[in-house]
């Protein structure tokens, strides 16, 4: 799969604001996310991110889900990346078994660097997801492991022919709401 976002860093009042002027999200996930590479960060200089997430909603049982992720190209503001996932029946894997899972999502497996992975951080936030036409906005609020909370806002797009318009809904969304 390849998929086509942006992702806007914000203020905690920019997201308050945001998150006003959306309403109720059509539904909110709590995740906790390990990520993965060598200490040379070899996947990362080779443009590859290993994560495995775990996705708990009110209701649902917790959904463990494997990502790799390749650094891809960005065309203005969007960025395109591929994106390999898999559900997982544990997120308590040995970091190797991840990386041998992750290798096995690939058409070409030798395009991923072969190293020892450990785990190399971890975070925790709470997304809210509200449809919009022809995209998605995800709005996150981030806890990272010193206490600090960061937020950020994701736009995942429905196709490629959508780009164009969805920027424009978006830039009129972010003035309305008085985001900058």
């Amino acid at each position: 799969m390849v998929e086509l976002e942006i992702k806007l860093l914000l203020e905690a009042d920019e997201a308050d604001r945001l998150r006003e002027r959306l309403g109720r999200p059509s539904r909110a996930v709590e995740q906790t996310n390990r990520y993965f590479d060598d200490e040379a960060r070899t996947l990362a200089r080779h443009g590859w991110g290993l994560r495995v997430r775990v996705e708990s909603e009110s209701g649902a049982p917790d959904r463990p889900i494997l990502t790799l992720k390749h650094a891809g190209e960005s065309e203005g503001d969007f960025s395109r990346r591929p994106e390999f996932e898999s559900n997982l029946g544990s997120p308590n894997l040995e970091p190797q078994t991840v990386l041998g899972l992750a290798r096995e999502l690939l058409p070409d497996p030798s395009v991923l660097p072969v190293v020892q992975v450990r785990e190399i951080g971890r975070m925790r936030n709470r997304r809210e997801f509200f449809a919009g036409d022809g995209f998605t906005l995800e709005l996150d609020r981030v806890s990272w492991p010193d206490g600090s909370v960061s937020h950020e806002l994701e736009v995942e797009v429905d196709s490629p022919t959508d780009v164009d318009q969805v920027r424009q809904r978006l830039r009129g969304l972010l003035e309305d709401a008085g985001v900058a």
